[in-house]
């Protein structure tokens, strides 16, 4: 009995001795891993952004205006038109219109003749009437499907034109043109990539 009871505090002695205490278990995150966000914002698209779908239309009468966010801006009638932006969408569908907006243009669409619209910078500008000269700061993008139209910015990223005697000055960089037309006109100081499967079209750096 005696002998039952050594071997059995033995036993216990050699299993606490195996066991020791507990130590927590830490895990360690490799070195350049990304941590996890906690959270993430939906931006809206800002006024000037092409992006932006307007939730309403207004039709502008000759006058002055103030652009509000989420709206379409239509001209309609000759006349002298003030826009104070930013403006996300503006649209031309009269003929000799004068519309002169003040600070960024989200899109701006031609389809009349002979209208003049002077802007700051402008994302993205549609022309696909004729002899309508725009001005703007800096532009995004220029599609001209008209004829003798001119653009006058003070720099232009992509150019396409399908039409003829069309004249785009990019001021100090025009980086993309794609032309399919004839006699069309392309100054700039510094002009990139030029695509040209028309005929007799100038492309001038000065």
């Amino acid at each position: 009995m005696k002998h039952q009871l050594t071997l059995a505090a033995a036993l216990v002695f050699v299993l606490s001795a195996c066991t020791g205490p507990s130590t927590p278990t830490t895990v360690v995150t490799p070195p350049g891993t990304p941590v996890p966000a906690t959270s993430e914002v939906a931006l809206s698209p800002s006024p000037g952004d092409a992006t932006a779908t307007p939730s309403r239309q207004e039709q502008l009468e000759p006058g002055a205006s103030t652009c509000v966010a989420g709206t379409r801006y239509n001209v309609n009638r000759a006349g002298n038109y003030r826009l104070s932006g930013p403006c996300e969408v503006v649209a031309i569908g009269a003929d000799r219109a004068d519309v002169d907006i003040t600070g960024a243009v989200g899109s701006l669409t031609v389809n009349g003749q002979r209208n003049e619209v002077d802007a700051g910078d402008i994302a993205e500008i549609t022309i696909s009437g004729d002899d309508n000269d725009v001005e703007a700061r800096k532009v995004t993008g220029v599609q001209v499907q008209g004829q003798r139209n001119a653009v006058d910015a003070f720099s232009i990223e992509t150019v396409t034109v399908v039409g003829d005697r069309n004249e785009l000055d990019g001021g100090a960089r025009i980086g993309v043109v794609t032309v399919n037309g004839n006699s069309n006109e392309f100054e700039a100081r510094e002009i990139g990539t030029r695509n040209d499967t028309g005929s007799r079209n100038r492309f001038e750096t000065r």
